[in-house]
């Protein structure tokens, strides 16, 4: 066999059936199934697939001779060796992976024939989780392989020692052993042709015989099939079932695990008898693949059906295998996979065509818009439409009839909207007609007769006439009319032209009223209006209003412009269950809802302007008709409803009437189903040329890391589709809050994203509650980052330290280099300069005692220069001491200066203040203590010349940053001149010294000298 197909389905089925008889007479019917083409596409049509398996989430893989497949009912990814964006195993090697098992967990197990290997895959994690090597590996492909239900792995091989077809077991604690032999048969090997592992026994096929061993190999049953069963047997096995089918008399038979024996379980047609390639059996149902083509047998009533003839499709073998594929695409109605090297042929149910649906009625043109139906007590059904007529369909009849109206010159019907029953009558819009009686009667006067929507109770009809302003009452017993107008003075907002819908409330004591521009409003029988619920309120379209009302206390069921919503009557509040995005894919928008059927206690059906909806009132969940279903897409009428008393429901649409019982239905249940999105694929490039892909344990991947030269990020996801157009939105929190559009774009690239922290979120439009999300993280350049910007603060802030640390060194060093000369030149200048002027005034003093008198006074004034030459001197010397750079020296100094020149002066006296917590050794720079000696000096010298007092103060004081020096007499001279005070020097020098010198002469001479020391 060459080619493999791949078969699973689920049957709706009453009993499980057993052979009674061999000889049985056999029916064939006409076939109800159909082949429904779906491409994989897969575009090497030289695959050769040998087993299909589903996983979890109901992708289907495919073991193939050039790696492992994935169809997600859309497309297919191809899985193999040395790929670098899927691989299977990372080394470059063959991709011929032959048979696929899935294990209890889930896992395929798959084998590498080339490299004698056996691998388990997990498809959830996209990624080899184990490998056995088998080093005894049987020849000609003879490597068989099953897992049992305690998650056992059993394969064949040779066994070295014997020589011999062993079959070996490994189990969960990885320890493989050899548990049977095959014994030879006439000192031959007998081929090994299949294993299938059904509860707690194994069967092992080979050429001559049947073998049924326990899970530890231990043999039960052994049946010969050497002779009379054919030459090449087929098997079908489920999870509770074994059957072997027997060529020569085109009987399958059956494992019978209560008596440990192979038993009869049904015997084919005799006109059928051909060789098999494959067989299913589910309950009484068997499907199977002959020569002539694909049938299907009824084991209960002997009925066949010849699905498929060979010449009817493209099969390109006759011998093709049928697996059984446990969930994912199958459809629980009986839908079943077939597989070909690159197509997929489902086998469905020939849908039931729209005639199936479509009331035939008989004397009236097409695309007629029914409207109101109703059922009488001989359950005859009467159907009214649009252009005022009523058609019956009595009861066992298969068509409608046009009645008859009763002729009343008084009554001109232009159309028609509600119908209801009343004993033999027919309550037609605002009219009492009966087809006995051949009479057609008014509810009284009206203004017209055409759209009316009716309330009945009993014998009571409440009831509106479109265009009008009154709530009209009828008693069918009396024949007696009533009117009555709407008394709208509480609610003058509340204006009536067009009610859709009248029922009771709970109590009976009032009317609910779904009206156009008006919303529900509760009315008194006799049409006061009492409460108003606006259609804004009910998140409705004014224009369209309420269509529709059903009352389940205290729940008040409305179906409006965006879907079905519900008041609760006591807490006043609304819930609208609007259509979810991509409900329908090619139009995306809420539906309108024109009628409410209750179908059970927890489901209603929809009729809306787009096809029939069911509703599940505790799931909240709405469900489409399949595609192509006659009544998935139609738009359907007000009123235009009726459920009769044996369970047929009818429903009107704009141009047809169509009728059906809820099993007649085919529902989407796919859509039942919420869908998870996956991440196939990441990846990443940079900026240097390179890249590098993610897809293992991928859908587990919380955070994506991203390094600063990744440039580029492209992302591959999907779901499940199933058939179905799946529509995608995501966005990039971090960079955008906002969904983005629908499509069906199945990747995302993401270019040149900053570095930062960002989420991304992806959803569908058939599931937008269930969001994929994955973290970005896209590290910032090494040196940009903060704790690195940290470091160059840091490294920067040392450096100037050190800097500064440097050029303070180097001041210091060049001040005490300084203070050394200058305390040389001080030395040098007071030693010797000091000495020679010394020795002047000396000389010049000696030879004036023996002097003449005019000589004496020149060798006088000698002396008295040297003396001041040496106070002077003294004066440079002590300004370039650096010994004497100190608030302590520079008073001192001050000091010894007022008293050298107050000495001999008998008049004024000399006064110095100063701080007593002031540090006398406090440094001062020798630029500022020299001009504040010299201020001071000239300042004193002023006070001696022009004071007229006898007190002269000094008020010094200094702090770390600031030097005060005030120098004031007493003296009571009104104005003493300026010229010649030197004032302009102590200017200058208090400029100098970037400080403030204030000069006060009236009533005495003042000086104020403030210096900043920083």
């Amino acid at each position: 066999m060459t080619n493999f197909f791949f078969w699973g389905f689920l049957f709706l089925v009453f009993a499980h059936g057993v052979l009674q008889a061999q000889n049985q007479e056999y029916k064939k019917t006409e076939s109800t199934y159909q082949l429904v083409e779906i491409p994989l596409g897969i575009s090497d049509l030289r695959i050769n697939i040998s087993q299909a398996q589903e996983d979890k989430e109901g992708y289907l893989w495919l073991a193939t001779d050039n790696g492992l497949w994935l169809y997600d009912g859309r497309n297919s990814q191809r899985f193999f060796n040395g790929s670098e964006k899927y691989p299977i195993l990372k080394q470059k090697t063959s991709s011929n992976f032959y048979g696929l098992v899935k294990d209890k967990m889930g896992n395929f197990i798959t084998a590498l024939l080339e490299e004698n290997l056996l691998i388990k895959y997990s498809p959830d994690k996209r990624k080899v989780i184990d490998t056995i090597s088998i080093h005894t590996a049987t020849p000609n492909g003879q490597l068989l392989f099953k897992t049992d239900i305690y998650n056992a792995l059993y394969y064949t091989s040779i066994n070295k020692v014997s020589n011999r077809y062993t079959l070996h077991k490994r189990g969960n604690d990885k320890i493989e052993r050899p548990i049977f032999e095959m014994p030879k048969v006439n000192g031959i090997d007998d081929r090994l042709v299949e294993i299938n592992i059904v509860k707690n026994r194994i069967f092992l096929l080979t050429e001559a015989f049947l073998h049924v061993l326990d899970l530890d190999g231990k043999l039960i049953f052994r049946v010969d099939i050497s002779k009379g069963w054919g030459h090449w047997l087929s098997t079908y096995c489920n999870a509770n079932d074994y059957y072997i089918i027997n060529e020569k008399t085109s009987t399958i038979m059956k494992w019978d695990f209560s008596t440990e024996q192979i038993v009869p379980y049904y015997s084919l047609p005799n006109t059928l008898k051909w060789p098999f390639s494959n067989f299913i059996v589910i309950n009484e149902q068997i499907l199977c693949i002959r020569k002539e083509g694909l049938f299907m047998y009824n084991t209960l009533n002997n009925v066949y059906q010849q699905i498929w003839k060979k010449d009817e499709t493209v099969f390109s073998e006759t011998d093709n295998n049928i697996f059984l594929i446990e969930n994912g695409l199958l459809e629980s109605d009986g839908n079943v996979i077939l597989l070909e090297p690159n197509i997929i042929y489902k086998l469905q149910p020939k849908p039931k065509s729209e005639i199936f649906f479509k009331e035939t009625i008989s004397g009236i043109s097409e695309n007629t818009s029914f409207r109101g139906l109703a059922e009488d007590s001989e359950n005859n059904v009467y159907v009214t439409y649009y252009t005022a007529e009523i058609a019956k369909k009595e009861r066992g009849a298969k068509t409608f009839q046009v009645c008859k109206i009763p002729n009343n010159p008084d009554i001109n019907m232009t159309s028609t909207f509600g119908i209801k029953t009343y004993k033999e009558d027919i309550l037609w819009n605002n009219t009492l007609l009966n087809f006995k009686n051949n009479t057609l009667k008014s509810f009284g006067p009206q203004e017209f007769n055409a759209h009316t929507t009716q309330f009945l109770k009993q014998d009571s009809l409440w009831f509106y006439t479109w265009g009008t302003n009154k709530l009209q009452y009828y008693n069918l017993s009396e024949k007696r009319a009533i009117d009555y107008f709407f008394d709208v003075t509480e609610h003058p907002e509340v204006r009536f032209s067009l009610i859709n819908k009248i029922i009771e409330d709970a109590q009976g004591k009032n009317l609910y009223v779904g009206s156009r521009f008006n919303g529900i409003t509760t009315v008194s029988k006799k049409g006061k209006v009492l409460k108003n619920y606006d259609a804004s309120f009910l998140k409705s379209n004014k224009d369209i209003g309420i269509n529709d009302l059903y009352l389940e206390p205290p729940f008040l069921w409305y179906a409006g412009s965006n879907g079905l919503g519900v008041l609760d009557i006591e807490k006043e509040t609304i819930k609208l269950y609007e259509f979810p995005d991509g409900m329908d894919n090619h139009n995306r928008v809420n539906r309108m809802v024109f009628f409410i059927v209750p179908l059970s206690e927890d489901e209603f059906y929809l009729g809306t302007d787009n096809g029939l909806i069911r509703f599940d009132k505790k799931a909240h969940k709405y469900f489409e008709l399949v595609n192509g279903h006659p009544l998935a897409n139609v738009e359907f009428n007000r009123e235009s409803y009726l459920k009769t008393s044996n369970g047929k429901f009818y429903m009107g649409t704009i141009n047809k009437l169509y009728s059906f019982y809820p099993k007649d239905l085919k529902w989407d249940i796919k859509k039942e189903k919420d869908k998870n999105i996956r991440i196939n694929l990441i990846s990443i490039f940079n900026d240097n040329g390179e890249n590098r892909y993610i897809s293992e344990d991928i859908n587990d991947l919380e955070t994506l890391f991203l390094v600063p030269n990744d440039v580029n990020v492209e992302i591959d996801f999907g779901t499940l589709q199933e058939e179905k157009q799946v529509l995608y939105s995501h966005r990039i929190k971090g960079i955008n809050t906002n969904w983005s559009e629908y499509s069906e774009e199945r990747k995302l690239n993401l270019v040149g994203l900053a570095p930062g922290s960002y989420n991304l979120q992806i959803r569908t439009a058939n599931s937008p509650q269930r969001i994929k999300s994955l973290n970005l993280e896209k590290a910032q350049i090494w040196f940009l980052r903060w704790y690195w910007q940290l470091v160059f603060i840091l490294i920067f802030v040392i450096l100037i330290g050190l800097l500064i640390r440097y050029r303070y060194r180097l001041r210091l060093q060049k001040e005490r280099e300084l203070a050394g000369l200058r305390n040389k030149i001080s030395s040098d200048l007071h030693d010797d300069v000091g000495s020679i002027l010394t020795a002047v005034a000396m000389q010049s003093e000696i030879l004036g005692k023996n002097a003449k008198a005019e000589e004496g006074e020149k060798l006088k004034r000698i002396g008295t220069l040297s003396r001041e030459a040496m106070g002077s001197m003294r004066d440079t010397v002590w300004s370039i001491d650096s010994k004497k750079d100190s608030m302590g020296s520079l008073l001192a100094r001050m000091k010894d200066f007022a008293n050298d020149i107050f000495q001999d002066n008998k008049i004024l006296s000399c006064h110095f203040k100063q701080h007593t917590d002031s540090k006398t050794d406090q440094s001062l720079n020798p630029f500022i203590r020299q001009n504040v000696y010299l201020i001071f000096k000239e300042a004193i010298t002023n006070c001696i010349k022009h004071c007229n007092g006898d007190r002269v103060e000094v008020l010094f004081t200094y702090t770390k940053t600031e030097l005060y020096l005030e120098i004031a007499d007493n003296g009571k001279n009104d104005t003493i001149k300026t010229s010649g005070l030197g004032l302009t020097n102590m200017q200058l020098r208090a400029k100098k010294m970037n400080g403030e010198l204030e000069i006060n002469t009236e009533y005495g001479f003042k000086v104020k000298l403030s210096v900043p020391l920083r």
